[in-house]
């Protein structure tokens, strides 16, 4: 196929074809011929444009993809991190509640070999790695210190796991949004909030190791 781009290629084209054929094209083909290869032009213009338009966008949505994946790697691994440092129990211990509140510190109940109220411990913890206040310090049965009461009642649901040095009670709470909060003589001291997205609830296995316990005073909060 011969393309034809403007008269004096049309002017050539003539030549050949009178050569060829023996006949002139018209004045009126030559017109269609140019209108035509501008038409074309024209065409083939606007598919290349049409193509660098898709193109562009189709990179567009895989550098979103790319950059929402590279922000889900980051967020999980900050999550991780994070989830790794809001508790104070060792590696070997069972965690039975852990949350970082929301002055800065962290509440952990740590367990080992916790099978039932006169095994193992069950360890309140309550600060930093580095720093942290342990009550019982002594790796003693939770029989006679740590109690747990059931305070769901209407939209309330929650547990307190409660440690009593006398004349202290100190209350961890899965009432939402978990918590911890320290009474003294039936009177609170201190409350301070978990932080909720961070919260690790009680374990389960909780009900195995420690006693259970009815409402009284120090739950009425």
């Amino acid at each position: 196929m011969i393309q034809i781009t403007g008269r004096t290629q049309y002017q050539n084209f003539t030549e050949w074809q009178q050569h060829n054929s023996g006949g002139l094209p018209s004045e009126e083909n030559l017109d269609f011929l140019v209108d035509y290869d501008i038409v074309d032009r024209r065409n083939n213009f606007a598919s290349i444009h049409n193509w660098g338009i898709e193109v562009i966008r189709t990179a567009g949505i895989f550098m979103v993809a790319f950059l929402s994946l590279v922000k889900y790697d980051v967020a999980s691994a900050q999550t991780q991190s994070s989830q790794e440092e809001q508790t104070l129990c060792n590696e070997d211990e069972e965690v039975y509640f852990s949350c970082p509140l929301e002055n800065g510190k962290t509440v952990s109940v740590c367990a080992k070999n916790n099978t039932d109220p006169e095994r193992g411990f069950v360890q309140y913890r309550y600060g930093s790695k580095n720093d942290a206040f342990i009550f019982p310090p002594e790796n003693a049965p939770p029989a006679k210190t740590v109690k747990i009461t059931d305070v769901s009642e209407g939209s309330i649901r929650g547990l307190h796991l409660k440690f009593l040095k006398e004349p202290y009670t100190y209350v961890v709470s899965s009432v939402s949004p978990g918590g911890l909060y320290v009474s003294k003589n039936g009177k609170v001291i201190f409350d301070k909030e978990c932080q909720a997205s961070r919260c690790k609830s009680f374990s389960n296995k909780i009900f195995d190791g420690v006693n259970e316990a009815p409402v009284t005073k120090v739950d009425m909060h």
